[in-house]
């Protein structure tokens, strides 16, 4: 670095330190706000983006609505400005290392780790996306861990701003690739959930140490993206639990319609792995299998996250370890400097004056374009990763004998050539007669749209989606896409907004109501009814085979009286006047007979067997109750009230999500056994980190033992929940270790 740019005054207010950085639109410098004396990190635009007008109107627009964002784990904004031809924005200066940094210095993460750093993430993405900023950049180079274990993400704004504009390919924008969604590779609509399939893509990398896809260009990469297989975490690392596993592949499937639909929806599925990680949800929704949740649900999700958070990240083995990363950073990065030393040499001669200052900041980098050869390739594939890399390409539509309709047929740049943004690529593209190429008709009136393509000899499907970005009535996006090849008979499928997203949901506390009442309560907010398990006042005896009843007291005899014995007569009390004569029956009534004894078999008959009444009897004023069913006091019932839901009282939720009941109470009924852990040898002397987790069949994970003890804390002494359904898997682990498993 450079005298003449250290110490360089932007607009009086910021001075530049030294640089920190460069990506792909902005180089990065570590500054001071001179009026405040604060650390800030100051990003300047390159040369090709500071002399575009509409990409700085678009570049500010989107900066100042990333300054309206307020969260831990973001990278604040503080300032936007322009001092001659420099653009700069100014934002908050974070002590710490890139998480991509942080990857290859630790080559993978553990799966506990993840989580923690998946949390911060999705907390962060959830609340711009509340605020309706998409980052659409998403990636290990975008996300700082700062010297205290705090993850960040940057950059929120700018992506969208660049991807409005162009984005030219060079080694910085080749790591966005990496992570790039389907629908961005394709130059499809992107919504919320182009940030999860990158989240997805960046949790992949940060459990396994690799990317799922790679190539030699951006074009092979990105076309992984539209058609490759991404290999499960779990098969790269059989250790990976299931529900971990399950997480990283909803998020990252090529359906955006199939993945999590929002960074709640992810979060709100994260504390779920998080209490139970070796639960595979996904082959629960698949069909495949289900192992049902029949255990205390956690009271607060948010206060278990932390818990984990606390647990993994204790002191003693912080998953953040600075000094090791600055290590093996500087150790890797080293070789670089000494072979650029000569450059920066040069560099302090040439800008040896602070009014060619910009000059020297707007001209380090100066980006263009490789052709490739696309014959024999998808035109609908090509075409929309070309125009993001600022390629204007015309498509001619051909008839051609070989390749089938909607492939490259030739282009008039040959493979190898260089060409820089905005220059021109022809194509031809196979197809018959009547094919056209379908045009970009976002936020045009669907009924217009409608005409002209049915116009054509196109069907055309109307289907309802909602959309923040676009007015009711108007084109969100089509299938296929904006120029893909069309034929006359072909159905195009236009998405139509009818306006904003559903809305947020605090789901209430339903715990004591009726089925019947808690259905009212969800249905009142737009909630739907999740898994009522089991059925209210059901018979649940079954599920528990070694339940044992009570002993059922036996009720004392009544006396009866004995056969050729005479029967007392009861002492009737005299009355005043006793009369020997019967009192007469009323004309027109029958005599009424004598009421039996009071058995039960007398009383069940008088209930179900009276007679109807006849004409000249007055009808009962009041109803014959209906009979009350008897349980048997040597079965087990469900609740017919709820007793847990999920998820908990207070949990946010969009419109039209689901809540489960649960109608009985395991944990009242679950055993436990006393189990003991003798200090195990062979181990190194010293502080020993003891983790003990349980599993039982009908329940989730469990965490028994988890901290740092001494040999003279041994024997350890934990209990064991025992399962109503098959055994309770217990794993040991030592210093993170796998030590012994068992079964109780």
């Amino acid at each position: 670095m450079n005298n003449s740019i250290e110490g360089f005054m932007l607009n009086k207010k910021y001075r530049l330190i030294e640089r920190i950085g460069l990506g792909g639109t902005a180089i990065v410098f570590k500054g001071e706000d001179v009026r405040t004396g604060e650390t800030v990190a100051i990003k300047i635009l390159k040369e090709e983006y500071a002399q575009d007008e509409e990409f700085i109107r678009r570049f500010r627009k989107e900066a100042e609505a990333a300054m309206k964002l307020n969260h831990p784990n973001i990278v604040s904004v503080k300032d936007i400005g322009q001092d001659g031809n420099v653009i700069y924005i100014v934002m908050e200066y974070v002590d710490g290392v890139t998480l991509k940094d942080y990857i290859d210095a630790m080559q993978y993460i553990s799966w506990q780790d993840t989580l923690v750093i998946a949390k911060q993430i999705l907390e962060a993405v959830d609340h711009a996306h509340e605020k309706q900023i998409i980052h659409r950049d998403i990636k290990p180079m975008n996300i700082m861990v700062s010297d205290s274990s705090v993850i960040k993400l940057t950059d929120f704004g700018i992506a969208r701003a660049v991807s409005n504009s162009t984005i030219q390919a060079n080694d910085n924008s080749a790591g966005s690739v990496h992570y790039l969604s389907p629908e961005q590779a394709r130059g499809g609509f992107v919504d919320e959930r182009s940030d999860i399939y990158s989240i997805g893509i960046t949790l992949y990398e940060l459990i396994t140490g690799v990317v799922p896809f790679d190539g030699d260009s951006h074009i092979s990469i990105a076309l992984k993206h539209l058609d490759g297989k991404i290999i499960p975490p779990k098969e790269v690392d059989p250790e990976i639990p299931k529900g971990v596993n399950d997480l990283i592949v909803m998020a990252t499937r090529k359906d955006p319609g199939k993945r999590f639909q929002s960074a709640r929806d992810m979060l709100s599925r994260l504390y779920k792995v998080i209490e139970n990680p070796h639960h595979s949800f996904l082959e629960e929704e698949d069909g495949l299998s289900y192992e049902p949740v029949e255990t205390v649900l956690m009271e607060s999700a948010v206060k278990e996250v932390e818990e984990v958070e606390e647990t993994v990240a204790e002191p003693e083995y912080p998953y953040v370890n600075t000094a090791e990363i600055v290590r093996n950073v500087t150790m890797k990065t080293i070789t670089y400097i000494i072979s650029i030393l000569a450059g920066i040499v040069a560099l302090i001669f040439i800008a040896g004056l602070t009014s060619r200052m910009n000059a020297n900041i707007n001209g380090l980098v100066s980006e263009r374009y490789v052709i490739e050869n696309y014959v024999g390739l998808r035109a609908d594939d090509v075409v929309p990763i070309l125009k993001e890399y600022g390629i204007n390409v015309v498509q001619n539509i051909v008839n051609d004998d070989i390749l089938p309709s909607g492939y490259i047929v030739s282009q008039n740049v040959e493979a190898g050539t260089s060409i820089k943004k905005g220059d021109k690529l022809q194509i031809e593209v196979s197809g018959g007669e009547g094919d056209f190429v379908l045009e970009d008709y976002k936020n045009e009136d669907y009924r217009l749209v409608e005409q002209a393509l049915e116009s054509k000899g196109v069907k055309t499907e109307i289907r309802e989606v909602t959309s923040n970005s676009v007015e009711a009535g108007k084109i969100v996006r089509t299938s296929p896409a904006a120029n893909a090849i069309v034929s006359p008979g072909d159905t195009v499928i236009l998405y139509k907004s009818i306006g904003i997203m559903s809305k947020k949901v605090t789901v209430p506390n339903l715990i004591g109501l009726t089925l019947e009442e808690a259905i009212q309560e969800l249905e009142r907010l737009n909630l739907k009814t999740g898994r009522v398990y089991p059925f209210p006042d059901s018979d649940i005896t079954d599920l528990f085979p070694d339940y044992t009843p009570a002993p059922t007291p036996t009720p004392t005899p009544t006396p009866t009286a004995r056969v050729g014995t005479e029967t007392p007569t009861p002492e009737v009390p005299e009355t005043e006047e006793p009369s020997s004569t019967p009192t007469p029956t009323p004309p027109g009534t029958e005599e009424e007979t004598p009421t039996p004894s009071s058995t039960y078999e007398e009383e069940y008959y008088e209930l179900f067997n009276t007679p109807e009444p006849t004409e000249g009897t007055p009808e009962p004023t009041e109803p014959t109750p209906e009979p009350t069913p008897t349980k048997d006091p040597g079965r087990l019932y469900a609740s017919d009230k709820v007793v847990y839901q999920y998820p908990a009282p207070g949990t946010t939720l969009n419109e039209y999500e689901f809540v489960d009941l649960y109608f009985y109470d395991f944990e009242s009924l679950r055993e436990y056994e006393e189990c003991i852990l003798l200090y195990p040898y062979g181990v190194a002397s010293g502080r020993v980190h003891v983790r003990i987790e349980s599993t039982p069949a009908d329940g989730l994970l469990s965490i028994l033992v988890d901290g740092y003890f001494d040999e003279s804390d041994f024997p350890i002494k934990y209990k064991v929940p025992k399962s109503f359904r098959g055994k309770t898997k217990v794993v040991i682990r030592l210093n993170r270790n796998p030590y012994m498993e068992q079964h109780v």
